[in-house]
C-alpha cells in the first residue's frame, strides 16, 4: 500500500482502489477509440488532448495508489505521444506505440482487478524505449533500464524529485 494511503482503513483502501480500476478502465477505453481514429484520420489536437488527458489522469491515480509501474508506463507514453504530435511523420509508429502501451496497460489493471502486482509489460516497454531511443542523438543514447530501475524512477518523480541522464565523454 502506498504510504499515502496508510491513515486509511481497509474497506477505505478497497473502495478507492475499485473507483480507480472503474474510472481507469473508462479512460483506457475512451483512450483505444480515439487512438483507433487517430490512426484512421490522422492526428488531430482534440485527439491528442484526450489521449494526453486520459493518460495523465490514470498516471496520477496510479501513483497515487501506489501503483508506480502503471504511472510510468503512462508517463512513457505521454512522451510518445508528445513526440507524436510535434512530428507527425513520426506518427505511425508512435501510434503504434501507444497501441502497445494501451494493451500493456489494460493487462496491468487486469491483474489489479485480480488482486495481483502489475509487472511492467515487456512489449509495451521495450517499443516505448526503442521509439524514445530513436528520438535521442546518437551521441545522447543510454543503456535502456531495467524494470527494477524505471519503477525507482517513477518513485522518485512520483515524490517529485527531479530525473536526469548525463553522458561523460573523454577526448584525449
Amino acid at each position: 500500500m502506498s504510504a499515502r494511503l496508510e491513515h486509511l482503513d481497509a474497506e477505505e483502501v478497497r473502495e478507492l482502489r475499485r473507483l480507480f480500476l472503474a474510472q481507469s478502465g473508462e479512460l483506457l477505453e475512451q483512450m483505444q477509440e480515439t487512438l483507433v481514429a487517430l490512426e484512421r484520420d490522422g492526428l488531430d489536437g482534440e485527439g491528442v488532448r484526450l489521449v494526453k488527458r486520459a493518460l495523465h489522469t490514470v498516471k496520477g491515480d496510479a501513483t497515487s495508489m501506489g501503483f508506480e509501474a502503471v504511472g510510468l508506463l503512462c508517463h512513457r507514453l505521454e512522451d510518445v505521444l508528445a513526440i507524436a504530435a510535434a512530428e507527425p511523420t513520426r506518427a505511425a509508429a508512435a501510434l503504434e506505440t501507444l497501441f502497445a502501451g494501451a494493451d500493456g496497460l489494460a493487462a496491468m489493471l487486469a491483474a489489479l482487478a485480480a488482486g495481483e502486482e502489475p509487472q511492467p509489460p515487456a512489449a509495451a516497454e521495450e517499443r516505448c524505449e526503442a521509439f524514445l531511443m530513436a528520438e535521442r542523438a546518437p551521441a545522447a543514447r543510454m543503456a535502456p533500464l531495467s524494470p527494477e530501475e524505471r519503477l525507482e524512477a517513477a518513485a522518485a518523480t512520483g515524490r517529485g524529485l527531479g530525473l536526469f541522464f548525463v553522458e561523460a565523454a573523454v577526448h584525449p
